[in-house]
């Protein structure tokens, strides 16, 4: 086997490699400087917007891997999803408790990010459903 080189880093044989996904959905080369804010407008606008959430490709967004070896249920945990949150938003009514200001992510989580100090809503359910 012979070494390899990927931008300019030489990778010796049988170098054991791990790609780090929460660093990959936190760097500011692929989301901007406003990477670890909790931004979900992201995700909205145009196809490719809500493809790759506003990043610089459809890469930068590897939480489900890609190509031969992706997780299978990818698109049913996407839209398992979106019929949870049609059915929160649809039968509540949301308002935040106290106005916490801005809202900033727990870097300290491991598998889940967490809203640090927590995150208080009230919710009211809507008539009708």
């Amino acid at each position: 086997m012979k070494p390899v080189t990927v931008s300019d880093v030489v990778i010796p044989p049988n170098t054991p490699l791990a790609v780090s996904f929460y660093a990959m959905n936190r760097s500011t080369r692929n989301w901007g400087p406003d990477a670890a804010k909790f931004v979900p407008e992201r995700w909205l606008g145009s196809n490719e917007a809500k493809a790759y959430g506003g990043s610089r490709d459809r890469f930068s967004f590897s939480t489900f891997s890609h190509g031969a070896r992706s997780c299978i249920g990818q698109k049913f945990a996407h839209y398992e999803i979106l019929v949870f949150l049609a059915g929160l938003v649809g039968r509540f009514d949301w308002s935040f408790v106290a106005d916490k200001g801005e809202v900033v992510a727990d870097h300290d989580s491991t598998v889940m990010l967490k809203v640090s100090g927590g995150l208080q809503l009230s919710a009211r359910a809507v008539k009708g459903w």
